[in-house]
């Protein structure tokens, strides 16, 4: 890498290391994330030592955190008066510096990164002045100093790494050498063509779905000798999921703001029989709305049939994703929370969804429509009341279905109404 490098510079090429420089820059992303819930799990294990184990930090075998001991560090977390602590605490964050250092090198080694580059170069100047960390002890405030994602409350590590995983990702689309079904892609293997082509399989049968909406935008590329395929989903900068394939083993890495909507995507996959660690859901249970819930899934198949429907599976649920809380939100107008998500995810298994629905109105076309049926049917109370939950059920599954099914015979609104 340092000779390729140096030829590099001499031709003033450094745009040839992009694509090593990018590999590199991502594998440091998922280091810090690992390290960053790592921090807040540890904290919250010592904040009740009595309460639950932690589970076991299976990530800690990703290469450059072997040497980490992440589980001793979680096991022997301890409060000690304004501090925690945290073995191999200053390791951690001695790595977190080396790695944001590898995420800042692609945006200097291209021109399109030039602007961003200087910004976060100085954005990582003014979060790098961390307080001296002495004998694995942090004060009680640095870890949400640290990791915290709330943009109103100042900048942190962790909303810089968030900005420049998704610059990265601007970069590695910028570069992609070939599309496979829609997805940019670069450096694969040939082996890997029929996993990205079974996501995409299922992607392009429901992406229709999301009708105008932004997002299913899909990267792949191969780090770390497995393969890596990323999907923006909408265009909220924390909802992104991951997938690692190596040989029949996937992982699957989800971010969502949104508890319910994590529950939601699980619920779609109970068919793709994957695993899902708690490793993460356990301390972020009580975290407060706008911060991450993340979850991983792991499968390893029998064989590439039941992988490639995997891949299938997780890509066709991506779109009902888009817009969910909105469209919680607005269904509650007719009917009780439960009844709600149960509706949502029928029109997820039966691969309708509820995007059709939004674009052509939401509860104001409803209004309208009832409103115009009869002006006495009392609707300042919810619709179950006055029809009944189970009417109101097979109600609402019809006005999801035919907002769906007339947007896609590029029916008229007032057709529809």
């Amino acid at each position: 890498m340092v000779q390729k490098a140096l030829i590099a510079e001499i031709l003033d090429e450094t745009g040839l290391l992009l694509p090593d420089l990018i590999d590199r820059a991502l594998a440091a992303n998922d280091r810090i994330k690992i390290v960053f819930s790592w921090l807040q799990s540890a904290a919250a294990q010592a904040d009740r030592p009595d309460g639950k184990a932690p589970s076991p930090v299976a990530e800690s075998r990703i290469p450059g955190l072997e040497n980490l001991a992440l589980e001793r560090g979680l096991n022997g977390a301890s409060r000690q008066g304004d501090s925690y602590h945290i073995p191999a605490a200053k390791a951690a964050l001695d790595l977190v510096l080396t790695d944001m250092a590898a995420m800042l090198a692609p945006f200097a080694a291209t021109a399109a990164g030039d602007g961003q580059h200087a910004a976060f170069q100085q954005r990582l100047a003014n979060l790098s002045k961390l307080p001296a960390v002495d004998g694995d002890l942090l004060p009680a405030g640095l870890i949400a100093e640290l990791t915290h994602a709330r943009r109103g409350e100042g900048d942190s590590l962790h909303l810089l790494v968030m900005d420049m995983h998704k610059a990265l990702n601007g970069l590695q689309a910028g570069i992609a050498e070939e599309s496979i079904d829609g997805a940019r892609v670069y450096r694969i293997a040939e082996t890997d063509r029929a996993a990205i082509a079974a996501f995409m399989g299922g992607l392009n049968r429901t992406a229709p779905l999301k009708f105008d909406h932004p997002g299913l935008g899909t990267t792949a590329t191969r780090t770390n000798g497995r393969l890596v395929i990323q999907n923006d989903i909408g265009t909220t900068d924390s909802h992104v999921l991951v997938i690692h394939v190596e040989d029949l083993t996937l992982s699957l890495i989800y971010t969502d703001v949104h508890a319910r909507r994590l529950r939601f995507f699980q619920d779609r996959l109970k068919r793709a029989h994957l695993t899902w660690s708690d490793t993460r859901q356990r301390h972020v249970a009580a975290l407060e709305e706008d911060e991450f819930y993340q979850a991983t899934g792991t499968l390893t198949a029998k064989n590439p049939a039941e992988l490639h429907a995997c891949l299938a599976a997780i890509g066709a649920a991506l779109v009902f994703l888009i817009d969910w809380n909105k469209a919680r939100k607005r269904l509650r107008n007719f009917m009780g929370k439960s009844a709600a998500m149960d509706l949502l995810g029928w029109a997820a298994d039966a691969e309708i969804g509820h995007r059709g629905f939004l674009k052509l109105g939401g509860e104001n076309l409803i209004f309208a429509a009832l409103d115009g049926a009869n002006k006495n049917l009392g609707i300042g109370r919810p619709l179950g009341q006055v029809l009944g939950d189970a009417e109101t059920m097979t109600f609402m599954r019809s006005v999801l279905r035919t907002c769906t099914e007339e947007i896609l015979q590029q029916r008229s609104a007032d057709f529809v109404a």
